[in-house]
């Protein structure tokens, strides 16, 4: 049983990390609308963020805290979109974690025990509960539309 969930851990971290390729084409920039929250990192690192308004083929603008902000294409490192899902992920993680905390203090627990299974299982669904929580919380709450590797 062990295995079997570390294998299903490698295989999602796997599949995840091929669902991130493609980021480094311009063109995904077209798919934004305007008025979405973005995040412009530039070659130099600097983040600025702001509501998008414009792309082109040579650089993409945006309205900032300070006003109307454009930068050329080859000055861009990365562009994200910002979501608001720090909620919906955090009680996906609750979920995820009580579930899964409960099932394995109720396979784990012997069913003679001075405590019991129901006890085993409410403890680990407490506890899965809360770390799933505080992963759900971390989860970056980002899309990355555009990509490019620092050379």
């Amino acid at each position: 049983m062990r295995h079997m969930l570390s294998l299903m851990c490698i295989l999602g971290i796997c599949c995840a990390s091929a669902a991130q390729t493609g980021q480094s084409s311009w063109t995904n920039l077209s798919g934004l609308k305007v008025g979405q929250k973005i995040q412009v990192v530039e070659m130099t690192s600097k983040k600025s963020s702001g509501t998008f308004l414009a792309v082109s083929d040579s650089a993409i603008s945006f309205k900032d805290a300070s006003g109307e902000k454009s930068v050329q294409r080859p000055d861009v490192r990365s562009v994200k979109l910002l979501t608001k899902r720090r909620l919906r992920n955090s009680l996906i993680g609750l979920g995820v974690g009580a579930g899964a905390g409960a099932a394995a203090g109720a396979a784990s627990a012997p069913s003679g025990s001075f405590l019991g299974k129901e006890f085993a299982a409410a403890f680990l669904g407490v506890a899965g509960g809360f770390c799933g929580t505080v992963v759900g919380v971390l989860w970056p709450t980002h899309n990355t539309i555009y990509s490019v590797s620092s050379q």
